[in-house]
């Protein structure tokens, strides 16, 4: 009879070893008495130096990075450590389970199977958003493992492959969790569609096709769906379907909804319609399998082509580089995104300076201006040539505007122009034709409306908007925001999935659901409105 283990203190050891953020996110998931004694425990908790037992060692070693061996014939230090290499076992699993033939590698390092284990039980039985910000914030080598872990196991085999007290720990910790566990495809896709950094996404299915990379193809399959075509933009939608045949695409079509069919086929000529028309019509008979692998044939073409940089919007695609030239490139960018943060501080000290520079310039010009055109009127001057250009020259040193740098298409503290979509990266900001000031509050997806001149469709991402204007709109996936008030600042948050969340920090907005005609809500200073992918939509102070 293996004794009793002291729950308490082996999340405390865990916790102990988290960062700041990840930390957190951990107690979020814990509830009543036992949060509350986590926590204290872990402030105190010092797992280099304290005397642990067995289980307890096996568990914080797991936040070891795996040693890579290259000599095959090396052997574990215990028998125990060999059981675990197959942490992922064979379980009685539903029929329908997508990932139940496929095969089970070594997918998880034996020193990481009880940490994953008790991390996995925390993921799929609390909250899945608290739980994706857990995953997102844990050390890289545990972050893929973990993700594999959630998708391969079934209530049965939660604590398969584990020696007699981790399989304990994890037993006391299921029966401690006031939620009921979910394991499987659809809490996985939960965790990673209440991101709102499609970055972060990308890092998670990469880091997860390291560990396993025949479940990150059926992730991928169910994380996306056809009908996230319509998320495109009008030219990556024709720079997609311009390398899709007739046959696919009037197969992919079949029994879709008539907004998906519709906003699909709005991108190409009324030849090709006609002739897709008639595809459709040949693939009428088609079995739902087979219009299902013609849908995911696009998909998969579509992370294609953002992988070549030809479409801008992220549907699920995974890092051809690997996981190490990722993390390079991503410290890169953050880099260069801490330089263009300090470049908008700059801009934002000096406007008072630009301001006074820029009027005396303005007097000066209209002085010169002034004068030449009293020259020209006495008769002066008889070439009216020459005059214009002294004119145009003055007007051109007259122009105040002037942009504090260039980040990739976007110039910040200019006009946004132009009607492709832009990724902002994180701190720029971005005037809107003097409707609007926006600033990235990391980075987001977002790009001009085409239907005219007043504002921006964001896509993913989280923004500060201060309204210029009243007739500026913010239009996500879900809803459309418009400033009630000029002077209105606001934040908006999109999250993977579409989900909506608006902070009025001043002033008050209107929210219009595009899913549902005629709902409709005000969000006062103060207010939180959180808006889903059903229509719904709730109005919250903050508190």
């Amino acid at each position: 009879m293996v004794a009793m283990v002291d729950l308490q203190k082996s999340l405390a050891l865990i916790a102990a070893r988290l960062n700041e953020e990840a930390r957190k996110a951990m107690f979020d998931l814990l509830s009543g008495e036992l949060r509350g004694r986590v926590e204290d425990l872990a402030r105190h908790a010092d797992p280099m130096g304290e005397e642990l037992a067995l289980y307890q060692q096996r568990l914080v070693v797991g936040f070891e990075p795996p040693v890579q061996v290259e000599d095959k014939n090396v052997v574990g230090e215990t028998v125990e450590d060999a059981s675990l290499a197959g942490f992922i076992a064979e379980d009685a699993r539903d029929e329908s389970d997508p990932l139940a033939d496929l095969p089970k590698p070594n997918a998880i390092s034996p020193n990481d199977a009880g940490l994953v284990a008790v991390l996995g039980m925390l993921c799929a039985a609390g909250p899945k958003h608290v739980a994706a910000d857990l995953l997102v914030h844990l050390p890289l080598h545990l972050q893929g493992p973990l993700i594999v872990k959630m998708l391969k196991t079934s209530p049965l085999s939660a604590t398969s492959a584990l020696d007699a007290e981790l399989r304990e720990v994890v037993e006391v910790l299921r029966e401690a969790m006031p939620n009921r566990e979910e394991w499987g495809i659809e809490p996985v896709c939960q965790m990673l569609r209440s991101l709102d950094s499609t970055r972060q996404v990308r890092r998670l299915l990469t880091t997860a096709d390291e560990t396993d990379h025949e479940s990150v193809v059926v992730l991928q399959n169910h994380l996306f769906n056809f009908e996230d075509l319509l998320r495109l933009s009008r030219r990556d939608q024709q720079a997609l379907l311009v390398q899709v045949d007739n046959q696919m695409l009037g197969q992919a079509l079949l029994r879709t909804e008539e907004r998906v069919h519709r906003g699909l086929l709005a991108n190409v000529s009324v030849r090709r319609q006609s002739l897709i028309g008639e595809e459709e019509e040949r693939w009428a008979e088609s079995t739902s399998q087979e219009v299902e692998i013609a849908q995911q044939g696009m998909l998969a073409l579509a992370r294609h082509l953002y992988e070549q940089s030809k479409i801008t919007t992220y549907l699920g695609s995974v890092s051809r580089k690997g996981l190490k030239e990722f993390q390079f490139e991503e410290d890169i960018e953050d880099k260069e995104a801490e330089g263009e943060g300090g470049e908008v501080e700059a801009e934002e000290h000096i406007n008072i300076r630009r301001l006074l520079i820029g009027g005396l310039v303005l007097l000066v010009a209209s002085l010169v201006v002034w004068g030449v055109v009293s020259w020209v009127a006495m008769g002066g001057g008889q070439n009216t040539g020459a005059g214009k250009r002294v004119a145009s020259r003055a007007g051109i040193i007259a122009r105040p505007t002037k942009g504090v740098g260039v980040v990739g298409d976007v110039s910040l503290g200019k006009d946004f122009s132009g009607r492709a979509g832009k990724s902002v990266p994180t701190q720029a900001v971005v005037e809107v034709a003097g409707l609007a000031r926006v600033k990235a509050l990391q980075a987001t997806e977002l790009e001009e409306r085409e239907e005219d001149e007043g504002g921006l469709t964001m896509r993913v991402g989280k923004m500060r908007t201060m309204v210029l204007d009243e007739d500026f709109v913010m239009r996500t996936p879900i809803v459309l925001i418009k400033g009630v008030l000029r002077g209105t600042v606001f934040d908006t948050r999109v999250v993977l999935d579409a989900g909506t969340t608006v902070e009025v920090v001043r002033g008050a907005v209107e929210v219009q659901s595009l899913l549902h005609d005629g709902k409709m809500w005000r969000i006062d200073r103060g207010s939180l409105g959180v808006f889903d992918t059903q229509g719904n939509g709730r109005i919250e102070k903050i508190k």
